[in-house]
């Protein structure tokens, strides 16, 4: 088996036996997702840095702590949520985001016209939601969780979250008017 095959759970597990530089593999194979995940939360890319550097040391000093009743990827994001929460609290910044990263809508986008229009309403829309509901929108559409991993993440039960999904969901339809038309029930945004 190459190095490049290596499950998360192995890699946890010989990092843990003392082959500390592994944990390179799991900083490439999430640094990506925690960086859009963070600035999905704050929308600050002065400090993504800092924030993903925080939420990797302390991933790498919990790394005994993971048990694998999840995947490695969702105790990763949970993490780093926590550690957003944390950087929000010390710098009373919760002002609503920009996306960044979002399928379908930094994708091939327009340069102008009624696609683009409709882009920007859907960005703005969910930048007002309240965090509760914001968050578990960005996670489930934008970062392609299930409703059980957002409640791991969150530490929320599952029909807290479905719940937050459905209200988000049916704030950002009312703020964009669109009266009877849903156009995020079954599919992601």
């Amino acid at each position: 088996m190459r190095q490049n095959d290596i499950s998360d759970e192995e890699l946890v597990r010989r990092i843990l036996q003392g082959e500390d530089h592994l944990f390179e593999k799991i900083l490439a194979r999430y640094r990506d997702r925690v960086a859009a995940l963070i600035f999905s939360i704050t929308g600050s890319r002065s400090d993504l840095e800092d924030i993903a550097q925080e939420a990797f040391i302390s991933i790498y000093k919990n790394l005994a702590s993971f048990q694998g009743r999840s995947s490695l990827g969702t105790w990763i994001y949970r993490i780093t949520v926590n550690k957003c929460r944390d950087w929000q609290r010390r710098y009373y910044l919760r002002k609503p985001v920009e996306l960044l990263g979002i399928r379908g809508l930094n994708q091939a986008s327009p340069r102008d016209g009624p696609e683009l229009e409709e882009q920007e309403s859907i960005r703005n829309a969910i930048r007002s939601l309240p965090e509760k509901y914001r968050l578990v929108i960005v996670l489930y559409y934008f970062h392609d969780l299930s409703c059980p991993e957002i409640a791991e993440i969150l530490g929320l039960p599952k029909k807290t979250v479905e719940t937050r999904l459905a209200r988000g969901r049916n704030r950002i339809e009312k703020m964009l008017d669109w009266g009877g038309e849903s156009a995020c029930t079954e599919t992601r945004i």
